[in-house]
């Protein structure tokens, strides 16, 4: 039985593995084996402080040291642009 199966696993946990995977693609593509420990990360307009330390918990369970929250633009500002 997988031992995941019989507990809650919290949203941040799941990002956190993305984010692993991210950093490992990123190693990967360039070609070395340096430690990344900084990343900027993009969140959509709409998320609220709530979700903003959520996302920042998950890039640092993912081992990262240093993080810079984006935020993305609006559906709305994103309209006008494309007008």
């Amino acid at each position: 039985m997988n031992p995941l199966a019989s507990r809650f696993i919290r949203p941040e946990e799941v990002s956190s593995h993305v984010i692993r995977h991210l950093v490992q693609k990123v190693k990967d593509t360039l070609g070395h084996d340096e430690e990344v420990g900084q990343a900027v990360i993009t969140v959509p307009a709409h998320f609220n402080p709530s979700q903003r330390r959520a996302t920042v918990e998950a890039a640092t369970m993912a081992g990262l040291k240093k993080i810079t929250l984006l935020q993305g633009e609006s559906d709305q500002e994103a309209w006008k642009k494309a007008d």
